[in-house]
């Protein structure tokens, strides 16, 4: 029997009631992530260093504030989108002069892309005039826990630089061609190691390592063409006066003028060594003389030996124990400066208390003052670094800075030696991971009146170079 057809009323009230049940269920859905564990966790900006008031006027704040930091997961998510913030550089004041300078840094901003190598514009007096267009790629991955760390050295008519990069154990060196922005790399192995590099910027300093069919190891010294790789053998070091099983040497550097070439020797306590110091040797016209040996010491700070500009003297950052056994207890971080024509030294400055240089800068162009980063630990046990000026004449020390919880490294003068530059690093460094830190590249005036950021985000370490052009 055929059954009643149903009338128009209820066939609407039928889809009616369906779609209100789909409107119902994808609600539910929509309420409910896929994944709920890869919801971001966002929390506030990074924070801003803790200094005196700015000397000039913020710009307004845009309609879309920084960025902000998203806390990731260990390891790093690749799907996690991070742009480091822009620094907050001053504006633009006045007209463009027409001699202006060029500081190049690493630009870093977002930690899945590479770093590439650019110029800023700067006039004498710190200002920023913008970023140049110019691009050089030094092959740096931006991998996890982030990019290694780079130096940048530069050299005569400054048209090369010459980049340390961390690899591991290795530190490779890679040569930048200015004029044809080309980067060419030199991988560091066990059989060939780099200690220093010629003032001529073409070569430097290393030792070959090799092995007969015997099993014999044979070490030697040669100057490596960082141009051509071509290996001259004919050059002495001449530690071997020096040399005994407990002893390291380390921290080598030339000369201006490439004639003598100084480094540290580092003798630990033994039984027939019971002292522990640590001398810096000279090696010229095939002589070798320890100028300066200082006992109970160890070296911590980054590049401890320099030079100064007239290749007269050299200054040493020490770290000097009470104790014969460096156990602990009172210790101070000690500078001294070295007369390289008579041998004479003296003490120039001193650390006392939980104070400690972590890396000395070179000397000003004048000669008058070094600058040093020095860290202090607070009553929170939070570590702040600062930069200081030390007269070299006097020893007369004068603090620039005031940041609160902030890790500064690579310090660098202007080239007419008014300012002073350094890297300012971001980012939670509590679990020694990197992959959330970037920096930035400050100046500042030698009465501390002006500083601002210049540069950034660039990596932690901060590597740049300024110049001239």
């Amino acid at each position: 029997m055929e059954g009643k057809k149903p009338s128009l009323a209820a066939l609407a009230a039928t889809v009616l009631l369906a779609l209100a049940f789909v409107a119902v269920v994808a609600s539910l859905r929509w309420q409910i992530p896929a994944n709920p564990q890869a919801a971001p966790t966002l929390v506030s900006t990074f924070p801003s260093p803790s200094l005196p008031p700015p000397t000039h006027t913020a710009a307004p704040p845009a309609e879309t504030p920084t960025p902000p930091e998203v806390l990731m997961a260990d390891p790093y998510d690749p799907t996690t989108v991070l742009p480091f913030p822009t620094p907050a550089f001053p504006p633009v004041a006045g007209t463009l002069p027409k001699q202006t300078q060029r500081m190049r840094f690493l630009l870093y901003p977002h930690p899945l892309e590479q770093p590439m190598l650019r110029p800023v514009v700067l006039d004498a007096r710190g200002q920023r005039w913008g970023i140049s267009e110019e691009m050089i790629d030094l092959g740096l991955d931006a991998r996890y826990p982030g990019p290694p760390p780079v130096t940048l050295y530069s050299f005569p008519q400054q048209r090369r630089l010459i980049a340390k990069i961390g690899r591991g154990p290795y530190t490779d060196l890679a040569v930048i061609d200015l004029e044809t922005k080309a980067a060419k790399r030199i991988y560091e192995t066990d059989e060939l190691r780099f200690y220093a590099l010629h003032p001529n910027g073409r070569q430097a300093l290393a030792e070959e390592v090799s092995i007969n069919e015997t099993g014999i190891v044979s070490r030697s010294w040669l100057l490596y063409d960082l141009l051509s790789d071509e290996k001259d053998f004919d050059v002495g070091v001449g530690e071997e006066s020096l040399a005994s099983p407990d002893a390291s040497f380390f921290a080598y550097t030339y000369s201006p003028d490439a004639r003598r070439l100084a480094y540290l020797l580092e003798r630990a306590a033994s039984p027939t060594q019971p002292i522990q110091e640590v001398a810096v040797v000279l090696h010229q016209s095939g002589t070798t003389t320890a100028l300066l040996r200082l006992q109970n010491a160890t070296v911590t700070a980054y590049d401890p030996l320099r030079w100064s500009p007239d290749g007269r003297t050299l200054a040493l950052v020490a770290r000097v124990y009470r104790a014969a056994d460096l156990s602990g207890g009172e210790q101070r971080d000690e500078l001294w400066l070295v007369n390289t024509s008579d041998g004479s030294s003296r003490l120039l400055s001193a650390l006392e208390g939980d104070r400690r240089c972590t890396e000395l800068a070179a000397w000003s162009p004048d000669g008058r003052y070094l600058a040093a980063i020095v860290a202090e630990t607070s009553s929170d046990e939070r570590d702040s670094a600062n930069v200081y000026l030390i007269a070299s004449d006097t020893g007369e020390v004068r603090r620039l800075t005031r940041f609160a919880g902030r890790r500064l490294t690579n310090l660098q003068w202007s080239p007419d030696g008014g300012m002073v530059a350094f890297g300012v690093t971001y980012g939670d460094k509590a679990n020694d991971t990197f992959h959330d830190d970037y920096a930035e590249i400050w100046v500042s005036s030698l009465d501390g009146a002006r500083q601002h950021p210049v540069a950034g985000p660039t990596t932690p370490e901060a590597p740049f170079i300024w110049l001239v052009r």
